[in-house]
């Protein structure tokens, strides 16, 4: 397989196209892989005991996509998704810790995670997110990511929003008939990709064929023969990497994905471009997570609703669901003075108008 080592990569052409905005990187579930070696589809076959899970009638290792027994099934692993991608990964902590220092304005994500915006926040470092999410109309972003307040965009849905993600065949098919019909994706972020010069790749499965047709999608968007593609990936067979050679001109470099990543954070700092925490301006939202915390329902929809009705109309869908959201809450309250409802239904409403208003929030994170 024809590779490219450290000495030959033209470390100055990266930095000058990150510097000036003109460099993405793509983030792929290769950058999971624990300290002993095992990807994340290994660390997910234990997780949910996959052979014998009563919920996933069959498991493709070869796309990663289940078939349940049922729609109750899915939804059962979604929360179970969840708690697993809100847990810790240590190894790959530490990789994202360096990332966020390296002023990229745009990183796609194709694990459903917020874990680099977690680790990027807990350094005092600005980040902001967004996803796709298939046969949606696409929310216009308040404001366009920038190498000080990098956008991280989830390629293949949140793992905050259950309908958003690809689980099975029939989410990759209304997924791709979704991308191929040119709908959900922003046309700010269509705009950014189609003027971008540079693409790294870091633990990318190429040898995936629904991957291979993304490629093809993000080349739609960026037509130039001139730009140019890094990737770094644990294992791709050399079968696999001439054609993405010949196919999408992606050179292959030796260097694993933690050296690549340490390497290109030493260039940065030596052109004086390593991000650097600072004082963090105030948030709405945050004024509003902190009121979920205290359980003061009402006021935190009540500041929600107006901070949506203040961004005007491309939020409008979002506050939408904020009002229908105070709807739910007032029906609620009602119910619990009369008496209608026992307090451990009423504790499953509460938390699931909870969740259904941090939903909201993340959403409206881009018009802050």
């Amino acid at each position: 397989m024809e590779t490219t080592s450290k000495a030959n990569i033209d470390w100055d052409i990266i930095i000058q196209t990150i510097r000036e905005e003109k460099c993405i990187l793509c983030l792929g579930p290769e950058i999971f892989t624990d300290a002993d070696g095992r990807k994340l589809e290994g660390q997910l076959a234990t997780e949910f005991d996959i052979p014998n899970n009563p919920d996933i009638r069959n498991y493709y290792p070869q796309d990663g996509l289940f078939l349940f027994s049922t729609e109750e099934s899915k939804t059962r692993f979604y929360y179970k998704l969840k708690r697993f991608f809100d847990g810790n990964f240590p190894r790959t902590e530490n990789l994202l810790e360096k990332i966020a220092r390296i002023p990229f304005h745009l990183i796609i994500s194709l694990t459903p995670d917020n874990l680099l915006c977690r680790v990027a926040e807990h350094q005092g470092l600005p980040c902001k997110q967004d996803f796709y999410w298939k046969n949606r109309s696409p929310v216009s972003s308040a404001k366009m990511p920038g190498r000080q307040a990098p956008l991280v965009y989830n390629m293949f849905g949140s793992i905050h929003e259950r309908d958003s993600l690809v689980l099975t065949y029939q989410d990759l098919f209304d997924y791709f008939d979704s991308i191929l019909g040119a709908r959900s994706m922003p046309t700010e972020l269509k705009k950014i990709i189609s003027e971008t010069d540079n693409f790294i790749f870091l633990g990318i499965q190429f040898e995936r064929w629904y991957m291979q047709l993304l490629l093809r999608i993000l080349s739609k968007y960026n037509d130039k023969d001139s730009f140019l593609r890094y990737a770094s990936s644990l294992s791709v067979d050399e079968q696999i990497a001439v054609f993405c050679k010949e196919q999408f001109r992606i050179t292959f470099v030796q260097e694993n994905i933690h050296e690549f990543i340490g390497q290109l954070l030493k260039e940065c700092q030596k052109e004086g471009l390593e991000r650097q925490a600072g004082a963090q301006p105030s948030s709405v939202l945050k004024g509003i997570r902190t009121l979920i915390g205290k359980a003061d329902t009402d006021n935190a929809i009540r500041k929600l609703k107006e901070f949506l009705e203040q961004c005007g109309e491309p939020a409008e869908e979002l506050c939408d669901e904020a009002i229908l959201l105070a709807e739910r809450n007032n029906r609620l309250q009602r119910r619990i003075r009369n008496g209608s409802i026992d307090e451990r239904d009423a504790e499953v409403k509460r938390n699931q108008m909870t969740e259904a208003m941090l939903g909201i929030i993340r959403r409206a994170e881009n018009f802050e």
